[in-house]
């Protein structure tokens, strides 16, 4: 009642057009639909945080302070993006492509040949944004420059490990 196909490696049965279940279910399938909730769940609690983040800093926080602060954020966060370097689609690219050939043991190496670009280039990144923080402070926020450039020294303290997260998190499949 139902045909059999080679897919990823595993025999799988594949139902047929009248509807008729599948006799044995793919493993892969099971692992996606966890990784899809996973995924939906870390989504969930970075959106409260952000929320409640905003919350404190807007009910706690002068305005000025408030939208420094959020300023500096930006900052970071765009920082980041530079630094990772494309890297987590290049890892979701090459680590599928292994999977797919049953080579699914290579995407530690995969990580670790990513994550040496994004660490230079973040710790670099990094160290321009603590040097340059008053000259920074001076463009984005000329009426606040000291506080400012607090805000963003503190922040380049933490763009290598917010780099290189995100690749690492992907090539995990996390």
């Amino acid at each position: 009642r139902s045909r059999q196909c080679l897919c990823r490696r595993r025999l799988t049965h594949i139902p047929l057009r009248d509807g008729s279940p599948s006799v044995t279910q793919s493993t892969s399938l099971q692992r996606a639909a966890k990784g899809s909730v996973l995924n939906v769940a870390g989504a969930g609690v970075t959106a409260v945080a952000n929320f409640l983040l905003a919350l404190v800093m807007a009910r706690l926080a002068p305005d000025d302070d408030a939208g420094l602060f959020f300023s500096a954020m930006s900052l970071f966060l765009v920082a980041v993006s530079v630094c990772q370097l494309g890297t987590n689609t290049g890892l979701v690219y090459f680590i599928s492509g292994a999977r797919s050939r049953g080579q699914g043991g290579s995407a530690g190496s995969y990580m670790r040949v990513a994550a040496v670009p994004v660490l230079a280039v973040s710790v670099v990144l990094a160290a321009v944004l603590f040097a340059f923080a008053n000259p920074i402070a001076d463009v984005l926020s000329p009426d606040r420059e000291e506080q400012f450039a607090a805000f963003v020294r503190m922040a380049a303290l933490f763009v290598p490990f917010a780099s290189e997260w995100r690749p690492v998190a992907v090539g995990l499949g996390v």
